[in-house]
């Protein structure tokens, strides 16, 4: 059962269409989920029926466990909206656990941040050329993190430029991807989970979020008064883009963290790279 399936099925049956038309703002693997909001118009061919109730057609449609829908309407532009969903190209975040042949490097593990900004070079992958030409891409990481789940597993967070093979990104294809993941830790891979997590860039919306580990360990008593534990919580953001430890330290480059126009500030907070 696909996506335009579960969409189309209550759509369909309330206008007594013919067919339908899917089109969705890009595609992922049929092994990766999408835990974003993804943007998408359906065209209903040869409605009889044009009147529809599309609270109740959304709440069929989120009875599905695979498929969720928010927000749907009608709108009389579909066809200037459907090219900007086939043209546009929006950055995408991803979530990938990776499991690893061997032992990972934990010295290695700090170059991982050398994919960011530098260019990565794609010919297509060897699991789609044979359905699509086989050509040279290039794109972009625009932020990575990453956490350590075991001696062999690691958690990826990237944002990337659309059009980017990720899997390939982590695995390297024989060579058809540089640089990637598995080059730099020297280490093949032995499984892939991947999940979409968002499109496009971060909204203005801010939320409140925290590691209950970091509260714990820094909320005991302190004797160490070498070490301002208050900037664990409470970071400042320069005019000019830059995050630093506290208002004290800011405008002062040695003690600038990240760039937000480089990073999101959800990968800031996570990088454990980044001392505060």
């Amino acid at each position: 059962t696909s996506v335009q399936e579960i969409i189309e099925r209550p759509l369909a049956k309330a206008t007594d269409s013919k067919s339908t038309s899917f089109h969705g703002s890009g595609r992922e693997d049929i092994d990766a989920r999408n835990l974003g909001w993804r943007p998408f118009v359906i065209e209903l061919i040869k409605p009889k029926k044009r009147k529809l109730d599309l609270k109740k057609n959304g709440k069929q449609i989120n009875k599905s466990k695979k498929v969720k829908v928010k927000g749907l309407k009608i709108v009389t532009d579909g066809k200037e909206i459907i090219r900007k969903l086939k043209t546009e190209k929006i950055d995408k975040s991803y979530l990938a656990e990776v499991e690893f042949e061997d032992k990972i490097d934990k010295i290695k593990l700090k170059n991982l941040k050398g994919l960011v900004k530098e260019q990565i070079v794609q010919k297509t992958p060897t699991r789609v050329v044979h359905r699509r030409a086989d050509k040279f891409r290039r794109r972009y990481v625009k932020a990575l993190s990453y956490k350590q789940i075991n001696q062999k597993t690691l958690q990826l967070r990237i944002r990337a430029e659309g059009g980017l093979y990720i899997k390939e990104l982590i695995t390297g294809d024989d060579g058809r991807t540089t640089p990637n993941v598995v080059n730099i830790l020297g280490n093949k891979v032995k499984k892939i989970k991947l999940d979409v997590i968002k499109l496009g860039e971060e909204t203005r919306d801010y939320k409140i979020f925290y590691e209950k580990e970091r509260i714990d360990l820094f909320s005991k008593p302190n004797d160490d008064f070498k070490t301002c534990y208050m900037q664990r919580f409470v970071w400042a953001l320069g005019a000019d883009h830059k995050i630093y430890p506290c208002c004290i330290m800011k405008y002062h480059k040695d003690f600038a963290l990240a760039d937000i126009r480089e990073k999101t500030l959800r990968d800031i907070v996570y990088d454990a790279n980044v001392i505060a």
